[in-house]
């Protein structure tokens, strides 16, 4: 029974991972299109804003940037119920193992 927890752990954090890097890319082609000038001058961001991007904070509100940024958000969601779903899961398992 323990490798079916194990495999499940490994699975949850691969999906984290990928899913974190994909918001991560998101949140540099948002940010990329929200400030021009930096791209005119070739500027590439240092590091992904992703809470100011999440909250709408200083991006561009054309619809497709918007798009992009409402799926940035939906992959944050999604993490943050794989991290309360593997919190359940370790709770139960925890239970289980002290019977």
């Amino acid at each position: 029974m323990n490798w079916l927890f194990t495999a499940a752990a490994v699975v949850w954090g691969l999906a984290t991972i990928y899913l974190l890097l994909q918001a991560i890319t998101l949140c540099y082609r948002i940010e990329r299109r929200s400030r021009p000038a930096n791209r005119a001058q070739n500027i590439s961001p240092q590091r992904a804003n992703i809470l100011a991007v999440a909250f709408n904070f200083g991006v561009s509100r054309d619809g497709e940037t918007q798009a992009m940024r409402r799926q940035m958000n939906f992959y944050l969601v999604i993490i943050l119920a794989g991290f309360i779903a593997m919190g359940l899961m370790v709770s139960i398992w925890a239970r289980m193992q002290a019977v």
